[in-house]
């Protein structure tokens, strides 16, 4: 799935047609449909109803553009963000940070207040392979996350310099949609009221490691009818009430899925990683305080995940600002 894919397919959904998304994109025509239809492939979900008199959208192909126009803008925010801070003032360092979370102006406000002259840039968070990039020095920073909690005392030293730590066990949430008899609970979802359920989970990584212990540990064999390492195919197949998924905490979800908590969640560690060139410049710790500020922030920003947080202190004690002597 491309930018440029998703791009074409919201131009169709503004301009009405293939030609005036054509004008509109400075492409030829040809050109726009080749790219619906890999579209189309890749998904194998119809995207564009088209008739003799109009063009528009299938329910599928309006849920990928809700997502396109959501990611556009947080990127265009955080190229504001950036560029806003880079005119503040004099600029002494560049930092590549790989970020999971989308809500990156907030987590540069935040970052900066450690290095107020250093200018950020970002990128995805993509398990195993930021951190490879840190060990070259592609990366300065990684926000990320996995299966397995950092050890006691909450810190690792890896190979390269770089310091790894955990910010807080994350309890993950499921993905229903919005019409699903599940989304408009108020009492966390039992793993009994899913075990008929069928599926949507990733092929690898974290997600799938805490699913695969989760549905042992509850004592049912799932019925998976999606793997995907792609997230967005995850969120339209939810949306469309195709399944349901293991996912994170409420935040900027689209308007057809509903997050639901769970009773005895897994959780996901979430950590942040200073390479050692940024180690140089600031206590990695004053970095790790940092993080811990935007989360809160990230928890404020949802009601639904704050009153959460009020109910089950357990999980964010960790995000207790530390005490200074």
């Amino acid at each position: 799935m491309r930018w440029s894919e998703l791009e074409t397919l919201n131009a169709i959904a503004e301009t009405g047609s293939f030609t005036g998304a054509a004008h509109r994109l400075g492409v030829s025509r040809p050109l726009v449909s080749k790219r619906v239809q890999q579209l189309e492939e890749q998904l194998g979900l119809p995207l564009v109803q088209r008739t003799t008199r109009s063009t528009r959208l299938t329910p599928q192909g309006e849920i990928l553009t809700s997502a396109f126009t959501q990611m556009a803008a947080t990127w265009r925010d955080a190229y504001r963000a950036a560029t806003r801070l880079t005119q503040s003032s004099p600029r002494s360092q560049r930092y590549v940070v790989a970020t999971y979370n989308l809500l990156i102006p907030p987590l540069i406000r935040h970052l900066a207040t450690c290095l107020p002259t250093a200018e950020w840039t970002t990128e995805p968070f993509v398990e195993g392979e930021s951190e490879a990039k840190l060990h070259t020095g592609e990366v300065d920073l990684v926000l990320g996350y996995r299966a397995t909690p950092v050890g006691p005392p909450g810190y690792e030293k890896l190979d390269c310099g770089a310091i790894l730590q955990q910010v807080l066990a994350e309890p993950v949430w499921l993905a229903v949609a919005a019409h699903h008899p599940l989304a408009g609970g108020k009492n966390p979802v039992d793993w009994a009221q899913v075990r008929d359920e069928p599926w949507l989970v990733r092929t690898q990584g974290a997600l799938r490691v805490l699913f695969d212990s989760a549905v042992e540990a509850a004592g049912f064999t799932p019925k998976i009818v999606l793997e995907t390492d792609l997230n967005e195919e995850i969120k339209t197949a939810v949306a469309h009430g195709t399944g349901i998924a293991l996912g994170s905490p409420p935040g900027r979800h689209m308007e057809a899925i509903r997050m639901r908590p769970l009773a005895s969640p897994p959780t996901r560690t979430i950590y942040v990683i200073c390479g050692s060139r940024l180690a140089k410049q600031t206590d990695p710790a004053h970095v790790l305080e940092a993080v811990k500020s935007w989360y809160r922030t990230f928890i404020d920003g949802s009601a639904q995940y704050r009153d959460y947080a009020d109910r089950n202190p357990r999980y964010f004690l960790p995000l207790m600002p530390a005490q200074r002597s």
